[in-house]
C-alpha cells in the first residue's frame, strides 16, 4: 500500500510518525482526513474500529460499516492488522464493547466461513432460507432474531438478493423484507441487518454502491453535517476508484446534484477543500 510505504520511509528517514508530524500542523476536522489519507486504507480501518471503541459509548455505525457484509477475505487481513497495529485482540474487544444478542451477530461475522461473492446461488436453499425467515419472524409471536442474524452473515450478497427478491413474492403481507426487519427489530442489529440489505437490494445495483451513496448523503442531510461520518465515509470510498465513480454516479442520479456540490455547501474550511479533491473524477490518493 503505498499511503503506509510512505508513512513507513518517513519514519524511518526522520525518527517521526508522518501522522504526528500532519496532525501537529492541523486541527479538528481537517487532522482527522488528514490522519486518514496519511495511514492508509487498512490501517484506517483499524484506527477507526479502535477509536469506536474507546472513550464514551461504541460508536455502532463505524463497526457496522466496516464489519458487517463485508467479503471474509477482508474481514480476515482485518483481523490479523488489528493486532499488528494495535497489540488487541479484536473479537476480545467486540465482546467487551457489544452485549446480548448484538454481541453474538458480530461474533458470527468475525468467524462466518461465507463463500466468496461469486459462488453460484443455490436456488433451493434460497427457498428454505425464505420460509426460515417467515417462521422466525411474521408468522410467531416474538421474533427468532439469531435465525435472521445466521442467515444474513452467513450468506453470499447474491444469495441474500435472491432472498430479497423471493421473500415478498411469497409472503405478500409487506412489500419487503427490509419492512419485516424493521418492524421485527430495533437498535443497532436492525441498523446492521438493514445494511446488508440494503447493500444487497437487486431493486438497485445490489452491490451496496447505492447504500454508500445514500450514506454520504446522510452525513450532510438535516440541520447539521455529521462532520467524522463524512470524511470516513467519502475517504474509505475514494481508495477505490472504480466504486467511487459509481458511487458518485449513484449519488448524482438520486439527488439530481452532485456530491461535490454537497460537500461544498454542506462543510467549510480546509477540510471542505480536501474532501471536494477527494471527489473530483481521477483525484483518489492511491493506495
Amino acid at each position: 500500500m503505498k499511503m503506509q510505504a510512505v508513512a513507513n520511509k518517513y519514519l524511518s528517514q526522520y525518527g517521526m510518525s508522518l501522522v504526528s508530524v500532519l496532525e501537529g500542523e492541523a486541527s479538528f476536522n481537517f487532522k482527522f482526513c488528514l490522519r486518514a489519507l496519511a495511514m492508509g486504507p487498512l490501517a484506517w480501518d483499524v484506527y477507526l474500529l479502535r477509536w469506536s471503541m474507546s472513550g464514551g459509548g461504541t460508536k455502532e455505525s463505524v463497526l457496522t460499516e466496516l464489519l458487517i457484509g463485508r467479503p471474509m477475505p477482508d474481514i480476515y487481513l482485518l483481523i490479523e492488522a488489528y493486532r499488528y497495529f494495535e497489540g488487541r485482540h479484536l473479537m476480545a474487544d467486540i465482546k467487551s464493547e457489544l452485549s446480548m444478542k448484538t454481541e453474538r451477530m458480530f461474533v458470527m461475522a468475525l468467524s462466518s466461513v461465507r463463500p466468496l461473492d461469486t459462488t453460484l446461488v443455490d436456488h433451493s436453499l434460497v427457498t428454505r432460507d425464505v420460509d426460515a425467515l417467515y417462521n422466525a419472524g411474521e408468522k410467531k409471536f416474538g421474533t427468532d432474531e439469531m435465525v435472521f442474524c445466521d442467515i444474513f452473515v452467513n450468506r453470499t450478497r447474491p444469495h441474500i438478493s435472491a432472498i430479497l427478491e423471493a421473500y415478498p413474492r411469497k409472503y405478500k403481507k409487506y412489500k419487503s423484507l427490509s419492512t419485516v426487519i424493521k418492524k421485527e427489530f430495533s437498535g443497532h442489529m436492525k441498523q446492521a441487518l438493514l445494511h446488508i440489505c440494503q447493500g444487497a437490494n437487486p431493486k438497485h445495483d445490489g452491490t451496496g454502491i447505492y447504500r454508500d451513496a445514500k450514506l454520504i448523503y446522510k452525513s450532510m442531510e438535516g440541520l447539521g453535517t455529521q462532520d467524522t461520518k463524512l470524511i470516513w465515509r467519502v475517504v474509505r470510498a475514494h481508495w477505490d476508484t472504480n466504486r467511487f465513480e459509481g458511487i458518485k454516479a449513484a449519488y448524482f442520479k438520486r439527488r439530481k446534484a452532485t456530491m461535490e456540490y454537497h460537500i461544498r455547501k454542506e462543510t467549510s474550511g480546509s477540510y471542505r477543500n480536501l474532501l471536494v479533491e477527494l471527489t473530483k473524477s481521477g483525484s483518489a490518493i492511491k493506495h
